[in-house]
């Protein structure tokens, strides 16, 4: 409220409020209007949810400071963000950093964050343990990624501390890793390839390692899709590579140049020595210059 002092001059003095009114929204039944009345008459003053009302006892003929009316107001600021989160939640069990990210989307300042939070973890309605167990139940049940693929999900998008991740993806058993990895293998091994069967390897153990496995059940792996290797099919994909070498290089190269860059080709893409060679001198443009 305005008045003059002494010398004339204009000074603001914050009388105490007294609430003429409450009122319950038309379109949310939980919220309340504050009406006040500071001795200038009656107006709006601020809305509050019902858990504040009955917190702070707030009625009509109550006295309000205006200090009283800002913690009112941070307070029920906190509230209507806590009563997004409970929605936010009730889609489905959330981390804590999942939460913080957001409620910073929503605007909330970040002091509000800390004390929503709090009482979140006090009221047991997060818990980055028990999410990050159920999370790993969840993929083990719905998916064929390891157990280093799903940490990092824990991690990098769950934002779970690493330790707790690690104790989580300890359900993985080595028997439910090698199943699941060999079932990737089998599959990928019994596709018709055009490279060699080392370079299928290569990509089946990168393929692995992509999808989460550990390196032991990796090379486990690798070492038992050996039985796949088809020597016939070996040697059509080395020729197969070889006249495209050929194709590439004939109008640049000639004799034991050509040659060598043949073998180079051939040996970056995994085919052995032995039946690089073989294949050199079945070449009718094999030369007898020293190969």
């Amino acid at each position: 409220m305005r008045r003059r002092d002494i010398h004339g001059m204009i000074v603001v003095r914050w009388h105490e409020m007294k609430i003429t009114r409450i009122t319950k929204q038309k379109k949310n039944n939980s919220r309340y209007n504050i009406y006040t009345d500071d001795g200038n008459g009656e107006k709006y003053t601020l809305s509050v949810d019902e858990d504040l009302l009955v917190k702070y006892h707030l009625r009509k003929g109550l006295t309000l400071s205006q200090s009283f009316i800002e913690t009112l107001n941070e307070q029920d600021t906190v509230h209507r963000s806590y009563a997004q989160v409970l929605n936010y939640l009730s889609y489905r069990m959330r981390s804590t950093q999942e939460i913080k990210d957001y409620l910073m989307r929503k605007g909330v300042d970040s002091e509000h964050i800390q004390v929503i939070i709090e009482r979140l973890l006090d009221e047991g309605l997060v818990n980055d343990y028990t999410f990050a167990e159920l999370f790993v139940k969840d993929r083990m049940q719905h998916s064929n990624k390891g157990p280093l693929f799903v940490k990092q999900e824990l991690t990098k998008t769950k934002g779970i501390p690493e330790d707790i991740a690690n104790e989580a993806i300890g359900q993985y058993t080595d028997e439910m890793q090698y199943r699941r990895a060999l079932k990737i293998a089998e599959k990928r091994m019994k596709r018709q390839s055009n490279h060699s069967f080392k370079k299928q390897l290569q990509q089946l153990q990168a393929t692995l390692k992509r999808n989460g496995f550990t390196k032991n059940i990796i090379e486990q792996i690798a070492d038992e899709c050996k039985i796949y290797k088809d020597e016939s099919a070996e040697w059509r994909a080395l020729c197969d590579h070889g006249e495209r070498l050929i194709n590439k290089y004939e109008r640049k190269l000639t004799g034991s140049a050509l040659m060598n860059k043949i073998k180079e080709g051939l040996y970056r893409q995994g085919f052995a020595m032995n039946d690089i060679y073989q294949y050199i001198n079945s070449l009718s443009i094999y030369s007898s210059e020293e190969t």
